[in-house]
């Protein structure tokens, strides 16, 4: 009896110490447990704030935002528009630099039959300024002798632009011009046949017929336009060289104005007469 009441004490004491163990076991289930959940509240507590401060911080930065990205739209219409103008000009560009190149390949080719046309025409000078009266001759000659640079400025020669010749082109002819439309009279020494030079008083009638007669009145002459050049033929008939100084007198005011009757002698063998004059 004394052994079964000694085993009971102490299966009683072991379930009591068991029960112990079990319940410390379970409170430290429950106090893990505890610690877990503070810790998911606490991780919940910083969640709600950063996502409370993110909202604020959006509403914060709104408005900014979609300030920025309607400027940025803006700015992008803007380079679009930008980007097409560039595009339309960059095309009058191109279209404008074709219409200048073949504006200047027309103006070379022109520029070229420009060239050849005063070639020519220089050459054709040439050919008529010994058939010209002598005063116009002397008058083309010193002006093609600036041109062609032999006034000591060779160097200029090369600096002559088809401008500066064409220039000069008109400017001959139109002395020719106005030399053949009027009856001018000039003063100069002449040589004659036998080498003796005697003063003159000269007579034009345009750019074909002229006369002179020496101040002492001994001598006359007749001057032709021929294809061989400009020549004089003496005048021996004494009536014809009457005639001549009051032509010369007339023209000089120092007698009243009348008609005479002019003997004009015929060209000088094998020469021909250029008869295009603005005088009968």
């Amino acid at each position: 009896m004394q052994l079964k009441i000694k085993l009971g004490k102490k299966s009683l004491a072991f379930c009591v110490s068991l029960a112990c163990v079990y319940s410390m076991h379970g409170f430290a289930q429950q106090s893990s447990k505890a610690e877990q959940v503070d810790s998911l509240v606490e991780r919940w507590l910083s969640t709600e704030q950063q996502q409370s401060a993110l909202t604020n911080e959006w509403i914060t930065q709104q408005p900014l935002l979609e300030q920025r990205l309607t400027l940025l739209k803006a700015e992008q219409k803007q380079l679009t528009q930008l980007l097409a103008q560039d595009s339309e000009s960059g095309n009058e560009v191109d279209q404008a630099r074709g219409e200048l190149l073949a504006l200047q390949n027309s103006m070379e080719t022109d520029q070229a039959y420009l060239t050849g046309w005063l070639k020519t025409q220089f050459i054709n000078v040439n050919d008529l300024i010994y058939r010209l009266p002598p005063p116009l001759e002397k008058s083309w000659r010193e002006q093609l002798s600036v041109h062609d640079g032999t006034d000591n400025d060779q160097a200029n020669k090369n600096l002559k632009s088809n401008s500066d010749r064409l220039t000069l082109l008109l400017k001959l002819f139109d002395d020719l011009s106005q030399f053949d439309s009027r009856i001018s009279s000039y003063q100069s020494a002449i040589t004659l046949p036998n080498g003796e030079q005697k003063l003159v008083s000269q007579i034009y009638m345009g750019i074909s017929l002229g006369w002179y007669i020496s101040l002492d009145n001994t001598y006359a002459a007749q001057g032709f336009a021929t294809d061989n050049g400009w020549r004089w033929q003496a005048i021996d008939d004494q009536q014809s060289v009457l005639q001549v100084k009051q032509m010369l007198a007339m023209l000089n005011q120092q007698k009243e104005a009348e008609f005479i009757n002019l003997n004009i002698l015929l060209a000088p063998q094998g020469s021909h007469i250029n008869t295009e004059s603005a005088h009968d």
